[in-house]
């Protein structure tokens, strides 16, 4: 009977265990997908225009700053064109300086 009382124990306590690796995990996971939803990415461009996808708490100078990185490989100024909410980008034209 004593085997049995700690063998139930020993599987309580795995089972507990196991779903605190777990919690921790998606903890972790929700965590990341906040950070990275926090920052503008890069969306591609030519040589005459580039899209930076923003989020909720990205801000204008950030894409800016994006934009002008991409247009300073061709020698030129971003100017800003438009931006979007859904999906959220801003728009930016590569113009000679």
């Amino acid at each position: 009977m004593r085997e049995a009382v700690c063998e139930g124990l020993f599987q309580t306590n795995r089972s507990i265990n196991f779903k605190v690796k777990k919690m921790k995990n998606i903890s972790l996971l929700i965590l990341v997908l906040l950070i990275s939803s926090c920052t503008s990415t890069y969306g591609g461009g030519s040589m005459d225009s580039v899209k930076i996808y923003t989020s909720t708490y990205s801000n204008t100078q950030d894409s800016i700053t994006k934009a002008q990185t991409h247009c300073n490989k061709f020698n030129k100024d971003a100017k800003f064109v438009r931006s979007s909410r859904f999906p959220a980008y801003d728009e930016f034209e590569c113009v000679v300086r």
